[in-house]
């Protein structure tokens, strides 16, 4: 399986090694204008012959319409996609969100912005895109994209790490899901989480949602034959998160006192975790690994009677420790965000879990001390 990355260059570097070290993770083969070395052939011709001889097509804009050659009235990078489209390649793109701040320099105007918008433009009417801001958002959304495609039948498409990435996938979305569930609650709950986040919180729920149909679409990608304890356990993931979700989808307002909705959180995030460690049990370790002294540390702080009748408390508790976990990530790995939705990307998505988890065991070992 081969994927021909395509984008303009000198804006979106970063964004290309990302997207690329991403992809050979994944198991596929790269073809990339950095690899490609002296040719005889004009660049035009040598990205085309490149593309004729991918399977899949990766295009990622910023905000550069890109170099037009002498004699053409597109760019090279649209006459990419164009000729992607026409050999019916199956074609991902990917469109930098308009929200994020972005080097002047690095901006195109006068014609070129207008050609690019027209591009973007096309894109909207030719394919499903997505959009991103950081490398590491994007990245995990490129993956995420072209790992559905291999899951669907990854026979066919023999990349060697296609059956993992749907054990991966299953493993993240079903933690992001209860990341959004937690959000939620603690909203829904809090009175000072309430006041700084209740416009907001149709937006929360829409994320939910959106990771919850992720989930749905990816157990039937499964393979039945050797994920069949996976495939056991979804239902009734699924259904506990469901359970949850439909309690908080309405307003924010919880349908019972908090110290019992902890009760029912804590039992939905023992299935996800029994479930995420199932699907891929090493990733598992390794992503707790990555957080658990933070965790531990924060927790020996806390009185877990206190979180249990204060939501204010627990809310204030689990932002404290979402911020010295994230900061040391941007530490080892420069990982960065820039909008809401990229706080439950895949790269966050157990870690932020495993706080929510460590949280309410903590609640409940108190409680079983004490009766």
């Amino acid at each position: 399986m081969r994927v021909f990355l395509s984008s303009t260059y000198v804006d979106l570097k970063a964004h290309r090694r990302a997207v690329s070290e991403a992809l050979l993770r994944l198991g596929v083969s790269l073809s990339r204008m950095e690899d490609y070395g002296s040719r005889p052939l004009g660049a035009t011709t040598a990205c085309l012959d490149e593309i004729d001889q991918s399977d899949l097509f990766v295009g990622v804009y910023a905000h550069r319409y890109g170099y037009v050659p002498a004699g053409s009235s597109i760019s090279i990078t649209e006459t990419e996609f164009n000729h992607a489209t026409a050999l019916r390649r199956p074609t991902f793109c990917f469109v930098v969100d308009e929200g994020v701040e972005w080097p002047a320099e690095l901006r195109e105007e006068g014609q070129p912005r207008a050609l690019l918008a027209a591009f973007k433009a096309r894109l909207d009417s030719l394919v499903v895109r997505d959009t991103f801001t950081t490398p590491d958002v994007l990245a995990t959304r490129v993956t995420a994209s072209v790992g559905r495609y291999l899951i669907a039948d990854p026979r066919r498409h023999g990349a060697r790490a296609a059956a993992q990435s749907a054990r991966l996938s299953v493993a993240d979305t079903s933690a992001a899901i209860f990341v959004d569930v937690m959000r939620l609650a603690c909203v829904a709950a809090s009175a000072a989480a309430r006041s700084v986040n209740e416009a907001r919180y149709g937006e929360f729920v829409d994320i939910a949602d959106s990771h919850l149909s992720e989930l749905r679409s990816s157990i039937p990608r499964l393979a039945p034959e050797t994920d069949i304890d996976l495939i056991q356990q979804s239902s009734a993931v699924e259904r506990s998160l469901g359970y949850v979700l439909v309690r908080l989808r309405r307003s924010p307002a919880l349908d019972r006192p908090w110290t019992d909705f902890t009760l029912v959180l804590h039992e939905a995030a023992e299935r996800v975790s029994s479930f995420a460690a199932t699907a891929e049990p090493a990733y598992y370790v390794e992503r707790e690994a990555e957080v658990a002294s933070i965790i531990a540390t924060e927790l020996d702080a806390l009185a877990p009677d206190d979180l249990a009748r204060s939501p204010d408390l627990f809310v204030d508790a689990r932002f404290a420790i979402q911020a010295r976990v994230l900061h040391a990530m941007q530490e080892r790995g420069g990982f960065a965000l820039a909008t809401v939705r990229d706080d439950v990307d895949r790269r966050l998505a157990l870690p932020y879990f495993f706080i929510d988890l460590a949280l309410l065991r903590h609640i409940r070992t108190s409680r079983e001390a004490m009766s």
